[in-house]
């Protein structure tokens, strides 16, 4: 079923307020057509304009966009192009598209101490499956008899349009050990507490697996 809540956005109001704006500033611009192709590796949206062959990448100003959406671009050039409406009512299969499984092109951070290993994610519809996998490359997190190592950051989810709406607790899991996490609404990773005086060592690689409904604007 369509999210009702994507329905009642007012995409057309929001589409003339920024025209409206790019008019009083006097900006060249246009607007065209174009088909989502999926998302972005550093942000935003691919999308190949009616009449082209090529993707280009696009902000969106309407939120998370659906592999196959049918959208209207404002080309603003040098500014950049955005996406400021649907182009008719999205079809119920455009928010049921499966993006397939995406290897390593989630855009993300990684704090002091951490690497990358690899990161995987799937969206269908506007849910999202998303696994990060990061590597220790600090000193040993040791926790406490009583499962305590101080809330530590290990990534951040620099994308907005991929981050969840609240705070998502959930497990990880690393070589020897597993504990509790966080994926908080800034998009930050942390790790909570853990098995009783068992240890995250150097090199060894934390998973983690969430899964989460995207923001709609």
């Amino acid at each position: 079923m369509i999210d009702q809540r994507m329905v009642q956005v007012p995409v057309r109001a929001i589409a003339e307020a920024v025209l409206d704006r790019v008019l009083a500033l006097g900006i060249t611009s246009r607007l065209r057509p174009a088909t989502v192709t999926g998302p972005a590796s550093d942000g935003g949206f691919l999308m190949v304009m009616d009449g082209d062959t090529t993707a280009m990448r696009v902000v969106s100003l309407v939120g998370v966009l659906p592999k196959d959406a049918r959208v209207m671009v404002l080309m603003t050039p040098p500014a950049g192009h955005h996406v400021v409406g649907y182009l008719g009512v999205p079809p119920r299969a455009a928010y049921l598209a499966d993006t397939g499984v995406v290897n390593n092109e989630l855009a993300v951070t990684y704090a002091a101490g951490w690497a990358q290993q690899d990161n995987a994610y799937r969206i269908v519809g506007s849910r999202i499956e998303l696994n990060v996998n990061v590597r220790r490359t600090g000193g040993p997190i040791t926790a406490s008899a009583l499962g305590n190592i101080g809330d530590t950051l290990m990534v951040t989810l620099t994308d907005p349009m991929f981050r969840p709406t609240m705070p998502k607790h959930h497990l990880f899991r690393s070589s020897v050990t597993s504990g509790s996490a966080v994926l908080e609404a800034n998009g930050q990773l942390t790790l909570l507490d853990m098995h009783s005086t068992s240890v995250i060592a150097t090199n060894d690689v934390v998973c983690v697996s969430v899964d989460y409904p995207l923001p709609l604007v």
